[in-house]
Formats: structure tokens, sequence, C-alpha cells
């Protein structure tokens, strides 16, 4: 081959090589950043939702401490919370939510309690039905950052 042919071949060459390199690059980038992107929008998506559901759960059992039974449109909204919770979430997550559902519930059938009992048992830490709840979503909110 005349030197004049491998020279431009070469140059050619390396051109190409260095362009492919260059697309490469980017597209691992760009990758990398929509990926952090996807991750980042489902931990604000879970946290939104969890959130509401503790919201909604706190606002209920206060109203259970303080009621006996409940008519059942109380528990809409967080029954429809419970439905997109177990669309995506962890089986921890899922499985701490129905505890609180459960507790919720089990606490309207009790009798009402007086202002000093609910004093009482407020600052026992075991008592907080939505501890789990939180510990559970707080351990997942991590495994997904980490993707």
């Amino acid at each position: 081959m005349e030197p004049a042919v491998l020279s431009a071949v070469s140059a050619l060459a390396g051109s190409a090589i260095g362009a492919f390199a260059s697309l490469a690059t980017a597209w691992v980038s760009q990758r990398g950043t929509h990926r952090q992107q996807r991750q980042t929008a489902e931990i604000v998506k879970r946290e939104a939702l969890y959130v509401e559901f503790m919201q909604e759960a706190a606002r209920l059992l206060l109203d259970s401490l303080e009621h006996e039974g409940a008519p059942a449109e109380s528990f809409a909204g967080l029954y429809a919370l419970m439905g997109r919770i177990r669309l995506f979430a962890t089986p921890a997550v899922t499985e701490q939510a129905e505890g609180v559902l459960e507790h919720i519930i089990q606490t309207y059938a009790a009798p009402n309690r007086t202002f000093a009992e609910i004093a009482a048992e407020a600052g026992r830490i075991h008592n907080d039905p939505l501890r789990g709840f939180s510990e559970a979503c707080r351990d997942e909110l991590a495994w997904v950052g980490r993707g």
C-alpha cells in the first residue's frame, strides 16, 4: 500500500474512532443522567404518597380515639391510598400500611377514650402505629435511591 494512502486511511480511522468514542461518552453520560432523574422522580412520587397516607391515617387514628365506630366513607381516602401503595411499594411497606389500617379499624371498634387516657399513652413509642410504617418507608426510599 502506498504511504500516502496508508496515511490517509489511518487519519480517517483515527477520526472515526474519536467520533465513536465521543458519541459513546455522550450516550453513557446521558443514560446516567436519565437514570438519576428517574430515580429522583420515583423517590418524590413515593414520598408524596407515603406522607399523604400518614396524614390521612393520623387523622383517622385521632378520630378513632374519640369515636366508637365510623361511617364507611371515612375510610375511602385511606383505602384509596392503600391501593396506590400496593401498586409499587415493597412488601415491607405494604405490610406496615395494612397494619396501620387494621389498627385504626380496631381502635374505632374499641370504647371511646378520655383525654387523660390518650395523654397517658402518648409518650409510649411502642403505641405509635405509624412508626413501623415510617421506618419501612425510610428503608425503601434509601433502597430506591441506591438504584
